[in-house]
Parts: structure tokens; sequence; C-alpha cells
């Protein structure tokens, strides 16, 4: 469904604020911009009376406003998904950098100070909120998109192992990796 009418460009040129068109604003600020920017009046006037300034202002009346809109092209039990995954995946693990351990939904915090110790209770309660809304769309755990993309893949990266010795060895692992619904490895406001 459109959000503007097929004529939201022109009734926007019409409209009327302070006894004065968009339109005729835009006339009168262009004419002010070609006389600053090339100092010379006359020519001025020919581009306002030419084809450039008409011409611009028809394009203008001429806009689909609709062509604009962003659709998603995945649906919101998919974001319900990726949040699911990643938003969830960040909570917890700022939760293991306050208490500096994986902490396994660990509640009781009486060694941090007060102030974090709500910090940590707020963390907790957003994944819940997210975990419970993502259950009740049947969005938790899975496997791809409605795009066909898979909601993760496993990657093999180098990475080290302590030894008995008390030395480290260079081993293979695997690193799972959540992804957006259009496959990228980052959301878009981060690409």
């Amino acid at each position: 469904m459109s959000k503007y009418s097929p004529t939201a460009a022109r009734d926007l040129l019409e409209k009327e604020k302070d006894g004065i068109t968009l339109e005729e604003y835009l006339v009168s600020a262009m004419g002010e911009a070609l006389l600053e920017f090339t100092g010379d009046d006359d020519l001025a006037v020919v581009a306002l009376a030419d084809d450039l300034v008409p011409g611009v202002l028809e394009d203008l009346a001429g806009l689909d406003l609709n062509r604009y809109e962003v659709e998603p092209p995945h649906t919101a039990e998919d974001s319900l998904t990726f949040l699911d995954r990643e938003a969830v995946g960040l909570l917890e693990a700022a939760d293991e950098e306050i208490h500096g351990v994986s902490t396994l939904s660990m509640v009781d915090t009486p060694d941090l100070p007060e102030h974090v110790q709500d910090a940590v209770s707020m963390i907790h309660t957003a994944i819940k909120l997210i975990r419970m809304e993502a259950g009740l769309h049947g969005a938790r755990n899975k496997a791809t998109y409605s795009t066909g993309a898979p909601t993760s893949e496993v990657r093999q990266e180098p990475g080290r192992e302590p030894q008995d010795d008390g030395t480290t060895r260079l081993v293979m692992h695997d690193v799972h990796y959540g992804l957006y619904p259009d496959g990228h490895h980052n959301h878009p406001a981060f690409r």
C-alpha cells in the first residue's frame, strides 16, 4: 500500500505557509542562489524564466514519493530471530564482561557495587524479554530466514590452546557467526 498519493509532490509544492507556496519559495530561493553564485543579475533572471528553474520544479512535482519508502526484504519474524541471536549474544557478552567470567545466567552478584548489580539485573531482564517475544512469534532457534539465508554459519579459525606445560599450541576451532537476514555478517547500520 502506498503511503503517498500519486500527486503528493505536486500537492507539496502548492502547500502554503505564511502566505507563500513552497513552489514560490523555491523559485525565490533558487533566484537568490543563482544571483549569489553567478553575480550576474541578468543570468539569474534568464535561468528563472528559462528551462532551469521551471525544469527543476517540474521534476520535483513529478516525483513519486512512494519510490523512497524502504520496505525491508525480510519479515518481522526474521528481525526477531536476528535480535534473539545477536542482541541477546551482545547482552550476554556484556554480562560476562561485568563479571569477568562466563556467568551462565548468574543472577546473584553480591561482590559488585549496587548500581552494577542493577545494571546486571536490567541486562538479564532484556535477555528474557527478547527471548520471550521471539518465542511468542516462533522466531527462536530458526536455521534459516524467510529470505533463504542461514541465520548463522560456522567457520574454522586459528586459536591458541593452553598446554599442561604452560605453553600454548596453535589449533583450529569452530567460530559461530550470526548472519543478518540478507546473508551479510553485519547489520546494515554497521557496514
